[in-house]
Formats: C-alpha cells, structure tokens, sequence
C-alpha cells in the first residue's frame, strides 16, 4: 500500500518523543518524498516550530502541500497541529541539568550508581543484538583503507569522536579531528582528499554541524560512515551505523557508542596489519 494514500495512525501522538517513535516506526511505509520531509523535520525541530508553512517548504526543498499530506499522513488534520507538537518542544525544550538533579534528590547515592551501571548494560547489550555485523565490519575496512579518518562529534558525542581518534592514532591509523565550531569544520573537511572517509556521530537532537559535514561529504561523493540512532536520522549517506542509547534521569549512557568507537578502531587495525603483511 502506498505511503501517501492511508493515514498510519488515527490519533497522532502530542509529544515530540512519540512523534519520534511513530516516524521511526513508520518509516518504511511513507514515500521518498515524506521520508525526506520527515528527516528535515526531526533535523531541524526549531525551525518547524518557529517557520511558516511556505518557508518549512522551500527550506525542505518541498512544497506546502507535500509538507500537508506529511502531517495527515502521520495522522494530524493539518499542519498547524503538527507544528504544535515541535512548538510545545521548543518552550519545554530538554530538561536543564538542575532540573534532572532534583528529580534525584530522594535517590539514594547507590541507587543512583546502580541505576546508571544498569543503563550502560543495557545499552551495550542492545546493540550487540541488533547491529548489523556486516555494516560494522565494512565500515572498519574503510577505515582501514582510508588515507584520512575524519573524526565528527558534538555535544555528548564529542568524547566518542575523541577517543576514537586517541584510538586510531595509537593503532597507527591517520585521523583528524574536526573542529565542532561552525565556521572551522568546513574549512577544515574541504582538505578531505577523494581516498578519505567521513567517520560522523550524532543522535537525537542532532548536531547541525555534524549534519552539515555529513552532506559536503556527499556532495563530494566522499566515503561516510555515520553512527546513528534511527533510519529517519538527517545522517543519511554512506554506511549506517545505528545505535540506541538508554538513559537514567534523562542522563543518557555513552556505552554503546564507546562500544563500537573501539570495536572500529581494533578491527581497523587489525584489517590494515593485514593489508599491509
């Protein structure tokens, strides 16, 4: 059945975590044209709660009425109604740290150390069983190959992308870490040679600047690896790494991206004393 002729759902989710999970779960079944909408969307949630319908289009490179049969298709009446539910986002926005430390005044300190071990178990354990092996492995020979490893990370995964250039620069791997300043990284990737790989992590909300890097890649058909969390994922080029991280307190683990960050750097090494035997 066509994407764009039956509604997926009958009552639309009113919180921007549930809208995630329903374009997540309904991504195979929307048109090219409404998975592309949904990825501006989820890259861009400021500018669909702030932007004029006309102006969500042509940012889109859509036009009004595809972004309206966007919002019927995951069950809204119009836009307007979807754009409510990345408005209500905006003024509640992610939860400050002092907020989230409150919530945790009545939790014991070994509760609290338990609950955060239980959180990276649970991550680590979860990509274990759902990456897919091949991908990774690819992904690692490119590496491998690569004359270049361009390291991209911002907020949280800015550790990720740092250890795993600690970690191929101590296998003897040519890395660079990009700048996480807007104005820098692209200067800098423009030096990107066409043997060169983009390694790229960003997850929900996504960095603009890992964005931004992941799309000259693909302008410049340069190789890409991006580590990520869903299909509707803005990192959309090259091979797809797709992770999911847990949280305690809204306090997410690292564990599964530091997982595959040093699963990469050990088989790249190891393919690359191989390549070179």
């Amino acid at each position: 059945m066509s994407g764009e002729t039956a509604n997926i759902v009958t009552v639309p989710p009113q919180t921007y975590d549930g809208l995630i999970k329903l374009i997540t779960a309904n991504h195979d079944h929307m048109s090219k044209r409404l998975r592309d909408i949904a990825r501006f969307a989820l890259a861009n949630p400021e500018k669909m709660a702030l932007d004029t319908l006309a102006e969500l289009a042509e940012s889109a490179d859509s036009n009004p009425s595809t972004m309206v049969r966007f919002a019927k298709q995951l069950g809204y009446k119009g836009f307007s109604q979807l754009q409510h539910v990345f408005r209500d986002r905006l003024r509640g926005n992610w939860s400050s740290y002092e907020s989230r430390l409150t919530d945790l005044n009545e939790s014991s300190s070994e509760d609290i150390l338990d609950s955060i071990a239980m959180s990276a178990a649970r991550s680590a354990m979860a990509m274990r069983e759902s990456l897919v092996k091949a991908d990774a492995r690819a992904a690692a020979r490119r590496i491998a190959k690569a004359d270049i490893v361009w390291l991209a990370g911002a907020g949280r995964t800015e550790g990720v992308a740092i250890y795993l250039s600690y970690m191929l620069t101590r296998i003897g791997i040519m890395n660079r870490l990009i700048s996480v300043s807007p104005s820098q990284s692209l200067q800098e990737f423009n030096l990107a040679g066409k043997n060169d790989v983009l390694c790229a992590f960003s997850f929900m909300p996504y960095s603009d600047v890992t964005i931004a890097l992941v799309d000259a890649a693909y302008r410049r058909e340069l190789d890409c690896i991006c580590i990520t969390d869903t299909e509707v994922s803005p990192l959309n080029h090259g091979t797809r790494l797709f992770l999911k991280e847990e949280d305690y307190a809204s306090f997410r683990s690292l564990t599964a991206s530091m997982t595959i960050a040093q699963y990469l750097a050990i088989e790249a090494g190891i393919l690359k004393r191989s390549m070179n035997a």
